[in-house]
């Protein structure tokens, strides 16, 4: 596997779904955004053995107001998931968590009734999102 750091819009996007999900707070998404960024570059330094001070780690605030689709924020979080899982305490991690449960509710919510992650990555509406901005 390899792994990179998304990019600050990546984070966002997701931040602004949880809360639109009301999965976290709007006033816990700046701590929930860093949290993701420094889990995702955790990843990244165990992966490539880098030395990345995550606590150093610069990160640009800013709220999307374009609302992705579900099918797009579905596969953005994929990404997300796939770039940060590659340290050993990935599993446990609250920002698995939260992406599990971001899933759980594009599941349950999606207007085409995709119930299951193998049925929505098979969908058209998935196959034309983004895996990363």
């Amino acid at each position: 596997m390899s792994a990179y750091q998304v990019s600050d819009e990546h984070i966002n996007a997701i931040v602004t779904a949880l809360a639109t999900a009301n999965i976290i707070e709007k006033d816990d998404r700046e701590p929930i955004a860093r949290l993701l960024l420094k889990e995702n570059i955790k990843s990244v330094n165990y992966r490539y053995n880098m030395g990345k001070n995550i606590d150093a780690i610069v990160f640009h605030l800013k709220f999307k107001s374009k609302k992705l689709s579900l099918y797009n924020v579905y596969k953005l979080v994929g990404c997300y998931e796939y770039q940060s899982c590659e340290h050993p305490t990935w599993e446990q991690s609250k920002a698995k968590s939260l992406c599990d449960s971001l899933n759980e509710y594009i599941l349950a919510n999606n207007k085409k009734g995709y119930k299951t992650n193998d049925i929505m990555v098979y969908s058209p509406e998935y196959d034309k999102a983004k895996w990363s901005i």
